[in-house]
């Protein structure tokens, strides 16, 4: 690829009509085992491994709400709830149907101690819970958490 074939190409990805992995002709396979090795660090509890993965593919892929979300539980995991909040907020924003990044960031505000956030996030996933996934595991928490709002504020 000469020169001016790649700056042409890469001025396409700054202006968000290109993926970077696409550029560097990585495919939706090698993308999935990739995320799939990050989340096998995740869940080991090797968050730092994870977290470099997870940042590589969002780098490659701006758009991926996925990426944006395991980020997020990574962030969430280490206690950086700042960074959670971002990170799932981001993935609303591609995705703002997306369940899990609702009911994730619902409970990251409940960490900073944001109980008024925290209650409309979670309604809001419970609503998209109910009408998307309604036998989601993810969906249970989000009842439980809202059903322990409303005993306390009763």
């Amino acid at each position: 690829m000469t020169e001016p074939e790649l700056e042409k190409k890469l001025i396409l990805v700054l202006e968000g009509k290109k993926q970077l992995a696409e550029l560097l002709g990585l495919d939706a396979t090698q993308m999935r085992l990739l995320a799939e090795l990050a989340f096998l660090f995740f869940e080991e509890g090797r968050y730092d491994e994870a977290r470099l993965i997870f940042e590589g593919l969002l780098a490659l892929d701006l758009n991926n709400d996925y990426y944006s979300r395991a980020l997020g539980a990574v962030h969430h995991r280490l206690g950086n709830y700042e960074m959670a909040v971002r990170y799932y907020l981001r993935a609303i924003k591609i995705d703002e149907n997306a369940p899990e990044a609702q009911a994730s960031l619902g409970e990251a505000y409940l960490m900073q101690g944001d109980r008024d956030r925290a209650l409309a996030q979670l309604e809001k996933a419970e609503k998209l819970f109910r009408t998307i996934r309604p036998w989601s595991g993810q969906r249970q928490r989000v009842q439980a958490l809202l059903k322990l709002f409303r005993r306390t504020v009763s």
